[in-house]
């Protein structure tokens, strides 16, 4: 439970601070936001995952270890001691394991027990429990608006190692034409004791087709693409 607390607290305030979302509020029915033409955009309704379903995700490396050839346009490869995946372009490295659009205020945070051990909880692992029910029950208890948390997604993905992706919306402001997509993507290898956790974070925003803006690339494309060439380096 502590380490649940601990990651959703990171989260929540890595939106607020690094996302440039601060000062956003929470439509009272995230569902069916009313943006500023009196419109109300379909999102749909993704349901929750089944956590049984196993996945292989695409690598972004050749045998010997060099960047595969076909990434797709617009996109670059990030690497690291831990993991590499592909991204869009203009969300560039920062400083260590992070990366930022100055632009969109897209972002894409690194953090790895074996290198940042204070960043995150990794003493329990949680995520193989994790429901979208009781994600609903610890946002209450955080944040007091369960309601806040929209089209929440949990999926798992298995390989060589457990992969689990936490994916939602963020409520829209009043006006806005987008809403704010938070993701985590977390690796473990339960079969290997020595193996460091490691923890992908996401903010972006999502826009319907026909409103992203040029240069811009919606939240749910970056966090597919993540998945599905997402390479553990590290052993």
């Amino acid at each position: 439970m502590k380490k649940i607390l601990s990651i959703l607290l990171t989260a929540l305030l890595a939106v607020s601070v690094l996302a440039g979302c601060a000062g956003a509020t929470s439509n009272p029915n995230p569902l069916t936001p009313v943006f500023a033409n009196g419109v109300s955009p379909d999102y749909g309704t993704p349901e929750t995952a089944d956590s049984s379903v196993t996945t292989e995700p695409t690598q972004t490396t050749e045998p010997d270890g060099e960047p595969a050839d076909d990434i797709k346009e617009g996109y670059t490869v990030y690497e690291d001691t831990y993991v590499s995946f592909i991204h869009p372009e203009s969300i560039e490295k920062k400083i260590s394991y992070y990366l930022l659009d100055s632009n969109s205020g897209a972002w894409i945070r690194v953090i790895s027990q074996a290198a940042q051990p204070d960043e995150l909880d990794f003493s329990q692992n949680i995520y193989g429990e994790l429901t979208s029910e009781n994600f609903a029950e610890l946002c209450a208890e955080i944040i007091s608006a369960p309601e806040s948390v929209a089209n929440l997604e949990i999926e798992k993905f298995n390989d060589n190692y457990e992969i689990t992706l936490v994916k939602y919306y963020e409520g829209v402001s009043d006006g806005a034409d987008y809403r704010v997509g938070c993701a985590w993507i977390y690796i473990e290898n339960s079969a290997d004791d020595s193996f460091g956790e490691i923890a992908i974070s996401v903010s972006a925003n999502e826009y319907e087709s026909e409103l992203l803006p040029e240069g811009h690339i919606n939240f749910s494309e970056i966090v597919d693409n993540i998945i599905e060439t997402l390479t553990v380096i590290a052993d």
